[in-house]
């Protein structure tokens, strides 16, 4: 697991703007394509983080496994339900297994699609489960991880209603027992980088912006998320 460069700490977001206009220059390569995966569990702020990242380096093409998801059910595939559906887990990480299979497969095969098209796109998910996945090299995979059962708790209490639905103590329960198990399987992956869920998600996004630095501008080690 490779924690973010800032720390845990809730230290003042970093001024990034440098580490923007370099990565931006990078993104002029069409033969490196910047492709961002975002995982986390629902309500903890991985879909906030992909669109400000979105719109602070210029992507355009953004996908959430929402969609995949429609579309499998559209396709008629059996379960394909629940995969969407994740805060009525019974069994937080089977389910995940089970879920992550499917989905990481279409997600392999997206990514290699927009990689040899030469197209920027960020990715967030529940199931981004890097034992499944086996991307190019280059692809940056973002972890937010609950770092405060409490906050995370009452973020999701407080977000839209119909979203997210009345969260109940065992729906609550079933959240933080998915997020250990999905932190987990991140845990066994040296390539996945680890961002500690905030209140702010400006923090966030300041140490996602340095990771994504580090790794598809300077090149750091472990560019490849997942199994070759």
């Amino acid at each position: 697991m490779i924690q973010s460069e800032t720390g845990s700490r809730g230290t003042a977001a970093r001024d990034v703007r440098a580490e923007v206009r370099a990565i931006r220059e990078r993104m002029k390569d069409s033969g490196h394509p910047l492709i961002v995966l975002v995982s986390g569990v629902h309500g903890i702020g991985k879909t906030t983080l992909s669109h400000e990242l979105s719109r602070r380096l210029g992507i355009r093409q953004r996908v959430g496994l929402g969609a995949i998801v429609k579309t499998l059910i559209e396709f008629g595939l059996p379960d394909a339900k629940r995969m969407d559906n994740v805060l009525d887990l019974e069994d937080p990480a089977s389910q995940l297994d089970a879920h992550a299979r499917v989905l990481c497969r279409v997600v392999d095969r997206l990514v290699r699609t927009y990689t040899e098209q030469g197209v920027h796109c960020v990715f967030d998910g529940v199931q981004l489960v890097p034992q499944y996945l086996h991307l190019p090299q280059g692809v940056v995979h973002l972890h937010l991880a609950i770092s405060d059962v409490d906050t995370y708790l009452r973020q999701i209490r407080h977000a839209e209603s119909r979203k997210y639905g009345v969260i109940a103590e065992e729906r609550a329960a079933a959240l933080v027992a998915l997020d250990r198990a999905l932190s987990g399987e991140m845990k066994r992956s040296q390539q996945v980088v680890v961002l500690q869920h905030r209140r702010h998600i400006v923090n966030p996004v300041s140490e996602a912006i340095l990771a994504i630095h580090q790794r598809y501008v300077q090149g750091g080690n472990g560019l490849c998320s997942g199994n070759e």
